[in-house]
């Protein structure tokens, strides 16, 4: 739905799990105005597909400085004859920077660019960093995004509880095998996104991310991909069987497989059900 919104979020990767997600279901080229710098997204999102700024004082080819006309005059130069998806970062910063009446005239303005152009824009952040009066002022220009209950699959501490009687498996597949030939860190990304959108849990990848060394980098690919190949499999075998492990039991099971931990555990398992 076209507008500006703000986007609440607890960690980066649930905001660009989010904006990810949203992507699929939008047909918008994307812009994404971040505090982190580059090196940093790559473990988050897609360079091939989004056009990247680093919001920063430091000057770079890609960065972009903490001026609400700067930043204004960027996003209109580049949403210039498409329907955009906006991500921006950083709005405290941008208010301490600027103060809270040049604040307000940009979302006001940026608020008739996003309508005017069809776009999306999401404003990342933290309402307890806001004076409560500003706040409803933000939020009237900018309601909060209704969005579905995002799970992140990043962290290895996290507890799933089964929440019925029913199993709901993921919806996860098979994808083309990435061969050393041509293998780049903007590739690598792509697949980790896809990765995760599955509900994987790819957080060995991510040294591989900062490596020069396209040999080593791939043997670390290799490595993970043939786990999730591995997983991918225990887990249609697991959704045949989990009528006669229950519910409770199929969900441990299926957590751990999306986790990369205990294959060989979950496939004794499913190894000693009698068809």
């Amino acid at each position: 739905m076209p507008g500006l919104f703000t986007l609440e979020s607890s960690t980066h990767e649930e905001l660009f799990d989010i904006f990810e997600s949203m992507d699929e279901a939008h047909d918008k080229a994307r812009i994404c105005i971040s505090r982190l710098p580059l090196r940093s997204l790559l473990r988050f999102i897609s360079m091939d597909d989004t056009n990247v700024f680093w919001l920063t004082e430091q000057e770079s080819k890609t960065s972009i400085a903490p001026s609400l006309d700067d930043i204004l005059a960027l996003i209109e130069e580049q949403s210039v004859g498409r329907r955009c998806l906006i991500l921006l970062e950083g709005l405290d910063w941008l208010l301490a920077k600027n103060g809270q009446q040049h604040l307000m005239k940009f979302l006001q303005h940026i608020s008739r660019v996003v309508l005017e152009g069809s776009h999306t824009m999401l404003l990342s952040v933290d309402a307890l960093t806001f004076d409560p009066v500003l706040w409803a002022r933000i939020r009237a220009l900018a309601p909060a995004m209704e969005r579905e209950r995002t799970v992140s699959h990043h962290s290895k501490t996290e507890v799933v509880e089964p929440s019925s009687e029913s199993y709901d498996p993921p919806h996860i597949t098979h994808l083309t095998k990435l061969s050393r030939v041509g293998f780049h860190n903007a590739l690598l990304t792509k697949r980790m996104l896809q990765w995760r959108r599955m509900g994987f849990d790819v957080s060995e990848l991510e040294p591989a991310l900062a490596m020069q060394d396209m040999d080593r980098a791939h043997a670390i690919y290799h490595a993970v991909e043939e786990k999730i190949q591995r997983a991918i499999d225990l887990c249609r075998l697991l959704e045949t069987k989990s009528g006669v492990l229950g519910v409770t039991m199929t969900e441990t099971s299926q957590f751990r497989l999306m986790q990369l931990t205990g294959l060989e555990e979950v496939e004794r398992i499913l190894d000693g059900i009698q068809d």
